[in-house]
């Protein structure tokens, strides 16, 4: 299979306002030499017009998990979209997931090193240990667990890239050997993966922990730079 060598960008989001219609289009705008598609879950009731639609039912469940934060188990899924879009669009060689609450004012290529590595994550870690609570339910839920020595972080899911031969890779993994992976953060879940066909998780810059966090307090946001990704921004929506 002859692979198109444009990068296919997942817009991730669950719901669908103003700012969301005109955020979807600027990433379109200022990426022109991609594609770039909407996608979301099953469960959501408002989303972009021709978004993909993850049905989850094929994947791990990740119940356990949501239900010790009470939160519906789509927040724990976020990794699911990038498998998903391979299996529908196998014959990209790039794929980059970027969450709604992302703000930007230029294109992947300019500001990550997508051409350089076959992959990258913001926040990552090669070991993680049982104080980290989603390594602990993990390790509590599931009989056929990872050893710890095999788990990884690849931190937070927007602004992630896999190449082709990379998520071929995992996205096979997750469907065939399914029970090992469940009861898994999608941070913990995916990080795992790439970790076991990779050998280690690549960061995508050395300053990404200045743009990108869990939280708004992580981040301190500056539109006047002349190129930026910031995550998360919820305020402006």
């Amino acid at each position: 299979m002859s692979l198109l060598s444009v990068t296919l960008i997942l817009f991730a989001h669950h719901f669908v306002t103003k700012n969301i219609k005109n955020k979807f289009e600027l990433l379109k705008q200022l990426n022109k030499k991609c594609n770039v598609k909407a996608i979301g879950f099953k469960d959501n009731k408002d989303l972009l017009l021709g978004s993909i639609i993850v049905d989850t039912k094929k994947y791990p469940n990740n119940k356990n998990v949501s239900i010790y934060f009470n939160k519906h188990v789509n927040w724990t899924e976020a990794d699911l979209f990038l498998y998903e879009a391979y299996f529908l669009y196998p014959n990209y060689k790039k794929y980059f997931l970027l969450e709604y609450d992302t703000i930007f004012n230029t294109s992947i290529e300019e500001f990550f090193p997508i051409n350089k590595y076959n992959h990258f994550g913001s926040n990552i870690f090669n070991n993680v240990g049982m104080s980290w609570e989603f390594c602990r339910i993990y390790k509590e839920e599931n009989k056929f667990s990872l050893g710890l020595e095999e788990l990884a972080s690849i931190g937070q899911t927007s602004c992630i890239y896999i190449n082709n031969n990379l998520l071929s890779k995992i996205s096979k993994e997750i469907i065939e050997k399914k029970e090992i992976y469940e009861s898994m953060f999608s941070e913990l879940r995916l990080g795992t993966l790439v970790k076991k066909f990779n050998g280690y998780l690549i960061k995508s810059r050395g300053d990404i922990d200045e743009y990108i966090s869990w939280t708004e307090d992580g981040i301190c946001v500056d539109i006047k730079k002349e190129k930026y990704f910031y995550h998360p921004v919820k305020t402006l929506e």
